[in-house]
């Protein structure tokens, strides 16, 4: 049996052989036997877990495994085990399988299935590396730049791709092309539909550049004389891209090049984690708020919250809720805004304290359940400072394509307090469009552990 084969099996049956498979074991584990009572339940699983996990793929690390944008197993995961928890707590123990036993299941199961999706990825990875299967379509790139070496590694090292690689043409000499050894280059593009016509190629992967339009049409129309398959690899990576992906319009084929990541289930997970979190640290700190709404009334006079007009999601400008942590001065000029600087003497005792700790942030959780903020995003910035930074940083206004955040992947990585020059605001921009791009549930789960890292440190924040 092939590695292709094989792969296709794990595709269908690994999920469901895992999450059977460990309930059973922990069913024996704990003393129970295996009858047709007993059997209800892991017949629920198996069934359940062919229709909510259908569609995943093998997972080839951690982050592939619970990202919504890969094989995305974490989601079904999780309604997966609270449809068994459910039936447990419906049926009352009829099935006569212990309550222990579920929750155990409950709690192993992500970890056995992050362990048996590596360890059968990587023997599949070893077996494919060592096979010579000549039933595979034999595949070609015509083009030796660096989308059409990337092809030729994934072709090479994944069995998930299901073909074999044979080599390059490029009307280039061998020096021109980077990280390509001289027996893989087979000769020039007129030679890949020769090759073609001699039937010793399957499928063509066209990956020149997109300025190269005439020179595709005609290998196109060339290559369509010959029964080989022909793929084209847009570099689509020219561009600064946000959520690219090809879609449809009605039936007309578009390429979208800057989107926001948040549209359909995604939308609906990041608002409900966002609400529930904050509901919950809502509840967890309000004795901690209630003693600074004490702590600013005793200290200075004033409001014990600061307003502030800041741009959230589509450029839109929202209130952004803070706790006072300066000195009131009703007639101070709203226009203009000063950035806070270190030692600052608008800042109130007890306001550097909340601002080092971050805690004078924490009203932005009403924000949050007010749906003008998120608890990760990117930070807003006062609108007269977004009018400026939006004329000197490209692609500045693209942080706006997603709600402003409590917390972001910018701040974790020590881009917190006063901005000094432009290049500050220039990492900062990098590093939220990089957030927009790589975008999942566990990255935000991850910027949130992060965020506790830094505020115990409490650099920058001033």
């Amino acid at each position: 049996m092939n590695t292709t084969t094989l792969v296709n099996l794990a595709n269908f049956w690994l999920n469901p052989i895992i999450a059977t498979g460990f309930y059973i074991f922990l069913m024996l584990l704990s003393g129970h036997t295996i009858t047709t009572v007993t059997a209800v339940t892991p017949a629920f699983i198996i069934v359940l877990t062919l229709v909510l996990l259908r569609d995943n793929v093998l997972g080839t690390s951690v982050f592939d495994i619970v990202s919504t944008k890969k094989s995305n197993t974490l989601l079904p995961l999780s309604a997966l085990c609270g449809a068994v928890l459910l039936l447990d707590l419906l049926t009352n123990n009829e099935f006569r399988v212990s309550k222990n036993v579920t929750l155990m299941w409950i709690l192993g199961l992500p970890i056995i299935t992050v362990v048996c999706h590596l360890s059968v990825s990587y023997f599949l990875r070893k077996r494919y590396k060592g096979e010579k299967d000549n039933s595979l379509p034999r595949a070609a790139i015509i083009g030796g730049n660096h989308v059409g070496n990337r092809l030729s590694r994934e072709l090479q090292n994944n069995p998930l791709m299901g073909k074999r690689f044979v080599g390059f043409f490029d009307d280039r000499p061998i020096e021109r092309l980077d990280n390509i050894a001289a027996e893989r280059l087979l000769g020039t593009a007129k030679d890949a539909v020769r090759y073609a016509r001699e039937g010793k190629i399957d499928v063509v992967y066209i990956a020149l550049p997109i300025a190269a339009q005439v020179r595709i049409f005609d290998l196109i129309e060339a290559l369509q004389d010959t029964t080989v398959s022909i793929y084209f690899l847009p570099d689509i990576q020219i561009f600064d891209l946000i959520e690219a992906r090809f879609d449809t319009l009605n039936g007309i084929p578009i390429v979208a090049l800057c989107q926001t990541p948040f549209y359909g289930l995604n939308a609906i997970k990041k608002w409900l984690t966002d609400i529930v979190l904050s509901v919950i640290a809502l509840v967890v700190l309000s004795p901690l708020m209630l003693a600074v709404v004490i702590a600013i009334k005793l200290t200075s006079p004033g409001p014990i919250i600061f307003t502030q007009q800041r741009y959230g999601l589509g450029g839109d400008i929202i209130n952004v809720y803070k706790f006072r942590s300066m000195y009131f001065r009703p007639d101070e000029d709203k226009t203009t805004v000063k950035q806070a600087t270190k030692d600052d003497p608008r800042t109130t005792p007890i306001g550097r304290i909340l601002r080092r700790s971050s805690i004078d942030e924490l009203p932005q959780l009403f924000n949050v359940l007010k749906g003008d903020m998120s608890l990760i995003g990117p930070r807003p910035h006062a609108v007269a400072h977004n009018e400026e930074y939006r004329k000197k940083i490209k692609g500045y206004m693209l942080r706006h394509k997603t709600k402003p955040g409590i917390s972001g992947w910018a701040q974790v990585n020590g881009l917190r307090g006063e901005i000094r020059n432009d290049a500050d605001i220039q990492d900062r921009i990098d590093y939220d469009l990089d957030y927009l791009r790589c975008w999942s549930l566990s990255f935000d789960f991850w910027i949130m552990f992060r965020t506790l890292w830094v505020i115990i440190v409490g650099n920058n924040a001033y």
